[in-house]
Formats: C-alpha cells, sequence, structure tokens
C-alpha cells in the first residue's frame, strides 16, 4: 500500500511515527505472518513458491529522489524479509 488518506512524505520533515508505523505493519508485518502461516504448508518434495509484491522504490541503491519514507523503508523491510525467508526456505525444502 502506497498510501491511504495519507500522502507520501516528500521531505524528512513530514516524517510521523504513525505513518512510519502504518506502511510498516502493512507493507512489511503483513506479509512476513503470512509466510509464517504459509510456508509450513509448502511441499517439501516439489518446487514451490511464496510471493509477495514489494517494489524497485524499496531499494536502498536505486533511491535516487528521496521522499515517501514511510513506504520506502517498509517495501526495503519486505525485501529483507523475503530475502532471509528465501535463504531458510532453500535449507528446509532443497
Amino acid at each position: 500500500m502506497l498510501h491511504s488518506g495519507q500522502t507520501p512524505e516528500r521531505s524528512w520533515r513530514e516524517l510521523s511515527a504513525e505513518h512510519l508505523m502504518r506502511d510498516y505493519r502493512i507493507n512489511a508485518v503483513g506479509p512476513a505472518l503470512a509466510a509464517r502461516h504459509f510456508l509450513p504448508l509448502l511441499p517439501r518434495d516439489e518446487r514451490a513458491v511464496f510471493a509477495a509484491l514489494s517494489a524497485r522504490v524499496g531499494s536502498i541503491g536505486d533511491n535516487r529522489l528521496g521522499g515517501w519514507h514511510s513506504y520506502r523503508a517498509s517495501k526495503a523491510a519486505l525485501n529483507m524479509i523475503l530475502k532471509t525467508l528465501s535463504v531458510e526456505l532453500a535449507r528446509t525444502h532443497p
């Protein structure tokens, strides 16, 4: 989710804990908890995929414009969560 009733922060002056936490809960915590539920259900003897929608805007290296702090941070968190899940899943689901 990019925004719902709130516009993305264009400047650090617009940062708020409420906005940061809302985006983090929706864009990172939600998919992580879904993974916690669904990963144990994946078959171990055939290819299986868990996917979550992310965005390039969550790339730390690709941030040339700044702004959208809450959204960018939540997507970067989601990208790291997916990366660590994939490492762990590779060990348990060869």
